[in-house]
């Protein structure tokens, strides 16, 4: 490779234009075989001298390139097309298959003829592949094809052995003056087009970028429109690429972002062109509406009046009237100037008829970052979700990756917030970003499964539960099966069904892990009460005494919860139909509540609340330390009280300049714990007259400090004795 010599110059037999492939006979080094053509229509560069016979095709040297010879032998060339791959039938010199644009062509002695493949439904090839007397071709946007290699090397086709991707994005646009010529764009694929009603199709790409997009079903646009008045001038909006346009009929594209390529980058999901005027077009994006009216030279932001500037879709009427539908927040119709919002839609659609009396199906669920109260999802139906990252003054749809389902339920990951977790008409997704992006996170669910609850083990997150309605049937389910109850130890990557002892033919509405006994689970049911689980879901139990009415108070709707456990995990609550709530304690002794301090003859006096509804009160234990502390776990006592009536303490063994820290807990008749409360304070001492007061004050300390009520208290005083 130091030194290259050139063996296309004039006299080579070559033509002026390029190749794509270059090919040795594999029993001979010095035959070479070169391919290559254009996919333009030539019609658009006879200006070009360009002869399609010429360019498009096979040419082969016997000499390693000195001289070549055109082989197309009259069939390949303008019929063909552009030639995109060739290959050697089992390393045979003899033997050689072509594919090209128009179709699969094939020749027993060389090149010296060529015979055409007929059979494949669709013709417009992007190149083929051999595996013995397999062939694959593939095409342009209509997918894989299978054939098998004859014993006279001709081929059979087997339509129905045939791989497609799916399409995300399909648009149909018909030319007004010739029904038999049709527009299609589809992700992935491009522009296609008809000139024969649909019998055939031929790709029309040329000058369009490829692209990928994260999403396809949200963001694989390409956003086709045509001219009315000039049917030939064709306007392309692609996502996050641009905008393109065509003069002759999709043959050839090129860009028209503005001159400053201020549309280059926009995320474009629709366009639309004057109905009278192949100058002016319209595009909407996520970032707004733009307006060209000098054929994409320059572009220009038209978004007044928009309470959103995330667009959808636009719209011209017959009297060339402008509308624009948002993600969310409704239509608008475009006046000179300004755009004036349409009456009767909004509101993320509340107008939507109530369904099988289900009401409020619009709007499902509302959730707070736990540590950042200005980021915010609203789940909805059947728009997904909504994302506001300034406390709820604007919001916008955020879908990407998500499936075509409404919300039931939306919970953060108990250690990294960032992390939701989302119950859906379809199992549940998964964000990593708070909204940001989602995917399916559903392994092992049954198909249709309305996720109304989930929940985590607090000791190890990774460890799930969620319980569901069976949605099928509009939501009815099937005989046998109206519900499931789920469980997930890798946090969700894979499930699997926990229903031993349950009745299926059913719904499950809640499923609550015990905050202090994460193996220990609570389910409402659809008529059959609350069950218990003490083996992690392995084995359910009824748990209903007490209860008078088992059945759930809903109609299988998800606006109803009915069942919820308290702040402090000591009790739990079902809302039954028509009978009331009732409530159930689940831990021995409630926990101790409205921990304070006061100066009582200069040592600090602590009071609490407390309601001893289980008579079952064996003490109190008071804590102390001079570091802070997130728990009780290990540590000793620092005193005791054993009278439920008795709800202070006073400790008098203070010292002035020293830090402390307090937690109060109670604990039963057999000395165990409940350790469930909430941080209070803290609490300064300072000094002044009297010699020690209590001063309020922030504090923020590190750790986990979410299951004990701590309070601080800092001694400060001048000239105060030593304790």
């Amino acid at each position: 490779g130091q030194q290259w010599v050139e063996i296309s110059g004039e006299a080579s037999g070559l033509p002026n234009s390029g190749f794509t492939a270059l090919y040795l006979d594999p029993n001979d080094s010095r035959v070479l075989y070169l391919i290559g053509g254009s996919d333009v229509r030539f019609a658009t560069v006879e200006s070009a001298g360009l002869d399609p016979d010429s360019v498009n095709g096979v040419y082969r040297s016997l000499d390693a390139g000195q001289s070549w010879e055109n082989i197309n032998r009259g069939v390949l060339g303008g019929k063909s097309g552009m030639v995109k791959r060739l290959v050697f039938y089992e390393n045979r010199s003899d033997i050689l298959y072509l594919g090209a644009e128009n179709g699969v062509y094939y020749s027993t002695d060389k090149g010296a003829s060529w015979i055409s493949a007929p059979g494949l439904p669709y013709s417009t090839l992007g190149g083929i592949a051999l595996d013995g007397d397999v062939i694959y071709a593939f095409t342009n946007g209509a997918g894989l094809f299978k054939g098998t290699v004859r014993s006279d090397y001709s081929i059979a086709w087997d339509a129905s052995q045939r791989v497609t991707a799916p399409i995300a994005f399909a648009q149909l646009l018909k030319y007004p003056r010739d029904p038999l010529i049709i527009y299609a764009s589809g992700y992935p694929g491009g522009i296609f087009k008809t000139t024969d009603g649909g019998a055939t199709w031929h790709e029309k790409n040329f000058g369009i970028p490829s692209f990928k997009v994260e999403d396809p079903v949200r963001q694989g646009y390409y956003a086709l429109d045509l001219n009315r008045s000039n049917p030939d001038v064709l306007y392309l909006g692609l996502y996050g690429k641009g905008v393109y346009r065509s003069k002759n009929g999709a043959a050839t594209w090129y860009p028209v972002n503005g001159q400053s390529w201020e549309m280059a980058d926009k995320s474009i999901t629709s366009l639309k062109t004057s109905l009278t005027d192949p100058n002016v077009a319209y595009v909407a994006a996520e970032e707004g509406v733009f307006e060209t009216r000098d054929g994409g030279q320059s572009w220009t932001a038209i978004n007044e009046g928009l309470t959103t500037t995330d667009i959808k879709t636009l719209l011209i009427d017959a009297n060339d009237e402008l509308y624009a539908g948002s993600r969310g927040y409704g239509l608008f119709h475009w006046r000179p100037g300004f755009w004036d919002p349409l009456t009767g839609f909004g509101n993320f659609g509340v107008i939507w008829p109530m369904w099988n009396k289900r009401p409020l199906y619009q709007y499902t669920s509302l959730m707070i970052h736990p540590r950042d109260d200005s980021k915010m999802l609203l789940g909805t139906f059947p728009q997904g979700i909504y994302r506001s990252l300034d406390g709820g003054e604007s919001w916008r749809e955020s879908n990407v990756g998500w499936t075509n389902d409404g919300v039931f339920y939306l919970v953060c990951h108990p250690d990294n917030p960032e992390i939701v977790y989302a119950g859906t008409y379809n199992g549940i997704n998964r964000s990593l970003d708070f909204g940001g992006h989602w995917e399916m996170w559903a392994n092992g669910w049954p198909g249709e499964q309305w996720v109304f609850s989930i929940d985590f083990d607090p000791l190890n997150p990774d460890v799930m539960y969620a319980c569901s309605k069976n949605g099928e049937n509009m939501g009815t389910g099937r005989e046998g099966f109206r519900g499931t109850v789920m469980k997930s130890v890798n946090g969700g990557a894979l499930w699997f069904e926990i229903t031993r002892g349950l009745e299926l033919n059913q719904e499950f509405y809640n499923v609550i892990v015990d905050r202090l006994e994460p193996q220990t689970l609570y389910l409402s049911t659809q008529r059959e009460g609350v069950f218990i689980s003490t083996d992690g879901g392995d084995n359910w139990q009824p748990w209903n005494e007490g209860l008078a009415n088992p059945v759930a108070g809903t109609n299988g709707n998800n606006v109803t919860n009915t069942m919820a456990l308290s702040a402090d995990g000591s009790a739990i609550y079902f809302g039954s139909d028509g009978s009331g709530v009732f409530r159930r304690i689940i831990t021995s002794v409630l926990p101790v509540s409205g921990l304070s301090a006061e100066l009582h003859q200069n040592g600090v006096v602590l009071s609490w609340k407390f309601e001893d509804i289980n008579k079952n009160f064996g003490r109190f234990n008071i804590y102390r330390a001079t570091e802070l502390f997130s728990g009780v776990e290990g540590l000793a006592p620092y005193g005791s009280v054993y009278s439920a009536a008795i709800t202070s303490f006073e400790d008098s063994n203070v010292r002035a300049g020293v830090q402390y820290f307090y937690a109060v807990t109670a604990a039963d008749a057999n000395g165990v714990e409940n350790r469930h409360s909430i941080v209070l304070g803290p609490v300064v001492l300072t000094g002044g007259e009297p010699p020690l007061a209590l001063k309020e004050c922030d504090f923020s300390g590190e750790g986990k400090i979410s299951l004990i009520d701590v309070l601080v208290f800092l001694l400060l005083a001048r000239d105060h004795p030593e304790n």
